[in-house]
């Protein structure tokens, strides 16, 4: 069987991650190009609000769609996604980025927010077949799917009879902001604890399909810190940023230390757990550093986007990759390809803050750091990518 019938057959088996996830880091690519495109003049529009949008609704939205469409089904013990809807969501993403990519927003943030849905249906249409239960985190996960349908569908409202500030601002905010940090946050108080050695207060015993007391009051907390979020949300759209941010660098830092108390973890084995820690400490980081310089929010947000919820992305995909490819001993073992990644990342990040410093070179630092970002991403599918083609049973046989 030739690679690519190899792929599709995997990805028909409820894992379509093995389609999702590279299709993510080949739109990111394109989300990051439109800068060089732009600084060479081949770019007759001012490539911002589509990079964001692209990046937003097409790279993270990839990853997101890809990890939950894989590990819910597998968690509630009920029959996968099949492959023509893995294949129908990647179309839809992909579509959406095209139409971003045509300046067509409205059609784009449509798609999306048609998306959205799509996939929850998915992912819960066996819900009443359900063995066991999700772990509580994954309810914050769910609530930034929603922040970020609500956000989408407000501003095609907005494009069509229009906002008031405020709504607009909230409205972008739940859309780039609360769709990626309510899943980090719920989805990392699950994950992380195992590779960093700590215990995990979401795997709640016994195995059960009904809701326990545990299991709610570990929900509830999540949603307790989901809410706490949305009042900063709404805080910097009514003009007050740097209380906003102070209000989500709190809740933020409280909700993973207490869920995942880093500062007691007894080991870091590996480079992949290593990268993921330090893209928790430069997410917490930037928040802050936004708190105290809110002038500067555009330049540092950066900070949390490439060097935290990028570096965190790339390599929870690799974590999934590697577990599911029969490779689970190479997550915690030291390597120099995540190394290389991080490195890279790191750059990527100093090159795009360091732009906003320097008026004279802006353009071409965003430029620089594009091209970075497309290397990282090539090294990431030379490395992982032939993953994707290979299921445990074949790595034992080898």
């Amino acid at each position: 069987m030739n690679p690519f019938a190899r792929l599709l057959v995997l990805a028909g088996r409820g894992e379509p991650y093995r389609i999702l996830f590279p299709l993510g880091g080949a739109i990111s690519v394109i989300g990051v190009m439109l800068w060089p495109l732009f600084v060479a003049g081949w770019l007759p529009f001012y490539p911002g609000p589509a990079h964001a949008r692209i990046m937003v609704e097409g790279f993270v939205f990839s990853f997101v769609a890809g990890f939950l469409a894989s590990a819910l089904p597998h968690m509630l013990e009920v029959k996968g996604i099949c492959l023509w809807q893995t294949l129908l969501m990647a179309g839809m993403i992909l579509s959406a980025t095209l139409m971003h990519l045509a300046g067509l927003s409205v059609w784009g943030d449509a798609l999306f927010a048609l998306a959205v849905p799509v996939l929850l249906a998915m992912v819960l249409r066996r819900w009443p077949e359900r063995k066991d239960l999700p772990p509580p985190g994954f309810a914050l996960a769910a609530v930034g799917l929603v922040a970020g349908w609500i956000g989408a569908l407000l501003l095609i409202l907005s494009a069509w009879a229009g906002l008031p500030p405020f709504a607009l601002g909230l409205a972008k905010l739940l859309l780039h902001h609360g769709f990626i940090l309510f899943p980090v946050l719920g989805v990392g108080a699950y994950l992380l604890p195992r590779m960093v050695g700590v215990p995990n207060r979401h795997l709640i015993a016994p195995k059960s399909s009904a809701v326990s007391p545990a299991w709610i009051r570990r929900a509830c907390f999540m949603l307790g810190c989901g809410l706490l979020l949305v009042v900063s949300f709404a805080l910097e759209a009514a003009g007050y940023v740097r209380y906003g941010y102070i209000v989500r660098a709190v809740v933020a830092m409280g909700c993973l230390l207490h869920e995942v108390p880093l500062h007691r973890a007894r080991r870091f084995r590996g480079s992949i757990p290593r990268a993921l820690t330090l893209s928790i400490i430069f997410i917490l980081t930037g928040l802050g550093v936004i708190a105290v310089f809110p002038l500067r929010q555009m330049t540092y947000l950066h900070v949390v986007f490439i060097s935290g919820y990028g570096l965190l992305i790339l390599n929870i995909s690799a974590r999934v990759m590697l577990g599911h490819s029969g490779c689970e001993p190479l997550i915690y073992a030291r390597s120099a390809a995540p190394r290389w990644i991080t490195g890279l990342i790191l750059l990527a990040m100093a090159t795009r803050v360091s732009a906003d410093l320097l008026p004279k070179m802006q353009l071409t630092h965003y430029a620089y750091a594009a091209i970075t970002w497309v290397v990282v991403i090539v090294l990431w599918l030379i490395v992982y990518g032939p993953l994707l083609m290979e299921s445990p049973a074949q790595q034992e046989s080898t």
